[in-house]
């Protein structure tokens, strides 16, 4: 593979390094100079398009209305080409102007070893996860806190056994959930093969019985119910804010352990000697700096590029990934929830299905994510697509 091969990738060098980064939507220029070739390109393959038609019709290959309306499609298909690009480089001279000179970042490029350890690194700066079992066991205990005689207004009613007879029925609905999950997953997969073995021309075959359902819609809605209630107290309130506040640390701290200085943004950071990290007033500062001198809706986009730029240089693009032998942990959500290997939230069909397991298995994830490029700018992306590291 030579380095004109889309697939090219430069190499991450055994030792620690420094590369230079711009973000893209702070470099309208560099972006349209980068883009020009293949625009040129699409240029020329118009015009090259346009005199073989008029060639053919000179030399009698195509006649009449048919050759004129040819000839006028690809006429304009080439002025088309010619005038996109001038628009394109009317519009990036205009917002240059508005922008200025793009910021240039110094990032830190990883070693191998730095790449998988980073999970160890992020633990150590304070990044952890809500497991799965976490929040089940979350659950069970909140529903013995709660005033049950009150709740209910029955004063008759025994707080303890009724916690206990509640907490015992929300375990058998997720027992019962998962193996629901389970007979439906191979039912859909049994299915899917005999639909394809029909396609390719095998004889027919009847299709198996749907799976019975162990959990009734009302059951199912009835736990939902409970679960919402249960999320109302305040150690799930707590648990529930540090899911959402994933992404959030993730950013921030990749941003910590690889920026290493920033030119043209109006801000001075260093990493701090002990850590070999920018601090957390740095990286909050180099966070606001972003809409402080662009805008919201700018600043977001270029912070969004930055971290998106710092996650790929832990990860394995999808090209190396088939060629690797021991290629990384599948990614996860992109929204900051962490995906579970397993879905306990499956109904097997029903239209009244809905999630009470909200987060993974412990065991089965990775503390940091790939970012996905349709993230709101609300959110704060998750990050590098590291090595498997439960914390």
């Amino acid at each position: 593979m030579t380095a004109i091969d889309p697939r090219f990738k430069s190499t991450i060098p055994v030792h620690a390094g420094v590369t230079e980064f711009t973000p893209a939507s702070l470099d309208p220029l560099g972006r349209f100079n980068k883009d020009l070739p293949g625009l040129e390109a699409a240029a020329q393959d118009a015009a090259d398009r346009h005199a073989e038609l008029m060639r053919r019709r000179d030399a009698g290959e195509i006649v009449g209305t048919h050759a004129e309306d040819l000839l006028v499609a690809a006429a304009a298909e080439k002025i088309g080409t010619l005038a996109a690009i001038a628009n394109r480089r009317n519009e990036a001279e205009e917002l240059a102007k508005r922008i200025g000179p793009p910021p240039v970042f110094a990032i830190k490029v990883p070693t191998a070893v730095e790449r998988e350890q980073i999970n160890v690194r992020l633990v150590e700066m304070g990044l952890t996860t809500v497991s799965e079992e976490q929040v089940r066991c979350s659950l069970i205990e909140t529903i013995y806190e709660i005033d049950w005689p009150m709740e209910l207004q029955r004063a008759d009613l025994d707080s303890d056994t009724h916690a206990d007879d509640t907490a015992n029925r929300l375990d058998a609905y997720w027992q019962k959930q998962a193996i629901q999950a389970q007979a439906f997953d191979a039912w859909r997969a049994q299915e899917t093969e005999r639909l394809l073995d029909r396609a390719a021309g095998a004889p027919p075959v009847a299709a198996e019985e749907m799976p019975v359902r162990l959990v009734s819609p009302r059951e199912e809605a009835r736990m939902q119910l409970l679960v919402d209630r249960l999320m109302e107290e305040p150690r799930m309130r707590r648990i529930l804010a540090k899911r959402l506040d994933f992404s959030r640390r993730n950013a921030m701290i990749i941003v910590r352990i690889n920026v290493r200085a920033v030119h043209g943004l109006g801000i001075d950071v260093s990493p701090d000697p002990m850590t070999n990290a920018l601090s957390e007033e740095s990286a909050a500062a180099l966070r606001e700096a972003f809409e402080k001198r662009y805008g919201r809706d700018l600043g977001t986009r270029a912070w969004l590029e930055l971290v998106t730029y710092i996650d790929s240089l832990y990860g394995l693009e999808e090209f190396e990934q088939g060629n690797s032998d021991s290629p990384l942990a599948k990614p996860l959500d992109p929204t900051g929830s962490i995906a579970p290997s397993g879905d306990t939230s499956t109904n097997g069909g029903s239209s009244t299905g809905s999630d009470t397991g909200p987060v993974p298995d412990a065991g089965s994830v990775m503390i940091t994510a790939r970012l996905s490029d349709s993230i709101s700018a609300a959110e704060t992306p998750n990050t590098s697509n590291g090595p498997t590291g439960a914390a």
